[in-house]
């Protein structure tokens, strides 16, 4: 039996690793990466919360991946293309960090990514 991985699940195994590292940050040293990004120091839990959010989440993208759950990936397009779009509308309304703007669109990209492959593997 030959082992192959296809590009749509290499794209939601690589989202994965990247959350793993995004909720790593968020858990272990928050207020450095929020320094970086332009945001205020959080002095509270609510950056940490997020941070094992991104964790769990990122159990689901590296696990389907290994199964080929293809209409998981499809899933995670929609849900990255949604965030960049209510993300961009806050942003707007909100005038928070533009640097939030980019990681948004950063996971936004990725969904295109996801999606050409999914097309391209159809």
């Amino acid at each position: 039996m030959q082992f192959s991985i296809h590009k749509a699940q290499t794209s939601i195994f690589t989202f994965g690793i990247i959350m793993v590292g995004q909720g790593l940050f968020l858990v272990i040293a928050p207020n450095v990466l929020l320094q970086l990004l332009g945001v205020e120091e959080a002095k509270d839990y609510w950056v940490r919360f997020v941070g094992v959010a991104l964790l769990v989440l990122s159990i689901y993208y590296i696990r389907s991946s290994f199964e080929n759950l293809r209409s998981f990936f499809f899933s995670t397009v929609l849900g990255r293309i949604f965030q960049f779009v209510l993300i961009f509308i806050l942003y707007l309304v909100y005038q928070f960090s533009p640097v939030l703007v980019g990681f948004s669109f950063f996971e936004f990209l990725t969904g295109l990514w996801t999606f050409y492959c999914l097309k391209v593997e159809k």
